[in-house]
């Protein structure tokens, strides 16, 4: 088969959606003689033109750019099956698909996340939806929601959570933020938020409460790293706090980086707040969190609680800071229980997630029953 990825970020970027579609995509191909393209919106960043392992990438500076590559790609290369990642990258899959009717192309839809439109985008995107072949799915949520509210044939949704592999890494001490933490450690606890800055994240609840978390909670050092468009905004409120000689924000690290972080961490945060996004997607820092045995400390939505609950994780009401204290303050007093909640957390991933190998046989057979 040749089969065409369309989405907005790959390699070398980071981010949970670009290492979710690297482990997949790379996987896929390892395993399979078939023919992987792919074409992104990277060009104004990277080289237009590239190949990382064994998948040959095309960038595009603009998503007019971007339908006439995929077009000329679908059939320089006899494309058989556009597999589109999110919504705007389904109506590029379908342009590409009415620009060539005669080729008789399958559209897999992938969504990473569900989010509210406008009221005609959101009536465009369930109709494209239930017109796709195969539509992939992060969590049981997000399928449920599909068939129950956008009219999405269940037969036609799958649900492939993120994978789980043996985590391979350089061990690193030799770095700033390394040393950093180290010493910081000898005196307090410390709690880590990773991952891309925006509200939903729920790194806003964090910053406009910090100085609440840090009077109450003295034992704590807070530590945030990433990037986004409310990077800004949070490195405001934190400059404006009493307490910021107990907190390190930075921008975006190595992923390798944040891996030898880990050690360093007592809590890892992912105080996301409830909605449609975080009701229906279940986030590679959680796994990875799992995987590496940590104490996390987590918004109730209903993405999160398909892996997470009272035994291996603190779970807080979203968006109550009261409650989000609550918790916090005993995974801060008990170091036993936050030990326990971790090596629960790494037990329970075992049973809940596959590995890549074999989320990538679920893609290969989708695409064998198109």
């Amino acid at each position: 088969m040749k089969v065409l990825h369309i989405m907005h970020d790959y390699k070398p970027r980071i981010g949970g959606s670009v290492v979710r579609n690297a482990n997949m995509i790379e996987t896929y191909k390892k395993n399979s003689d078939d023919e992987i393209y792919l074409v992104n919106l990277g060009g104004k960043e990277y080289k237009l033109r590239d190949c990382i392992e064994g998948i040959k990438i095309y960038r595009c500076r603009s998503l007019a750019k971007m339908i006439i590559t995929a077009r000329n790609i679908v059939l320089r290369k006899d494309i058989e099956i556009l597999h589109a990642h999110n919504y705007r990258f389904m109506f590029v899959a379908f342009i590409v698909k009415g620009l060539c009717p005669w080729r008789h192309l399958k559209i897999v839809t992938e969504m990473h996340s569900l989010y509210r439109m406008k009221y005609f985008k959101e009536l465009i995107a369930g109709y494209l939806l239930r017109k796709s072949d195969a539509v992939i799915v992060l969590a049981d949520s997000a399928k449920l929601y599909l068939s129950e509210n956008m009219g999405v044939d269940r037969k036609r949704i799958t649900s492939i959570t993120n994978g789980i592999s043996k985590i391979n890494f350089k061990e690193n001490k030799n770095f700033e933020l390394y040393e950093h933490l180290s010493e910081k450690r000898n005196n307090y606890c410390i709690a880590a938020y990773f991952g891309t800055f925006y509200a939903w994240q729920g790194v806003l609840f964090i910053a406009q409460n910090i100085q609440k978390l840090l009077q109450e909670c003295p034992d704590l050092y807070l530590v945030m790293i990433g990037d986004g468009p409310d990077f800004i905004q949070t490195k405001e409120l934190i400059q404006k706090c009493r307490y910021k000689n107990r907190i390190l924000l930075s921008g975006s690290i190595e992923k390798e980086q944040i891996f030898n972080l880990y050690e360093l961490i007592d809590i890892i945060l992912i105080p996301r707040l409830r909605d449609l996004s975080t009701d229906t997607a279940i986030p590679l820092k959680a796994v990875e969190a799992m995987e590496f045995s940590k104490c996390i400390l987590a918004g109730n939505d209903n993405g999160l609680r398909e892996i997470l609950n009272e035994k291996n994780a603190g779970l807080f009401k979203s968006g109550d800071i009261e409650d989000f204290l609550l918790v916090l303050k005993k995974l801060l007093a008990d170091k036993h229980l936050r030990r326990k909640l971790g090596q629960k957390a790494k037990t329970d991933s075992r049973n809940l997630f596959h590995s890549w190998d074999k989320n990538a046989l679920q893609v290969k057979r989708i695409y064998e029953k198109l």
